[in-house]
């Protein structure tokens, strides 16, 4: 009995962190350029909440 209870909650937990897993990644797409159309390298890109907090972020590479 605790052997088939134990496959439950295996089975329930690896779900649940899956699913938190899937949720948790963004992508951000895009090109960081200057006035001039020149790629930035490093220029910092953050993804906000509706309170603004930072909730996610990258920096841009040597394409901009």
């Amino acid at each position: 009995m605790w052997k088939n209870y134990f496959k439950k909650c295996a089975v329930l937990v690896t779900f649940l962190i899956a699913g938190m897993v899937a949720t948790g990644q963004q992508i951000i797409k895009g090109k960081i350029v200057d006035k001039k159309g020149e790629p930035v390298q490093g220029a910092s890109v953050s993804v906000l909440d509706a309170e603004n907090r930072i909730v996610s972020g990258t920096t841009s590479d040597i394409e901009g």
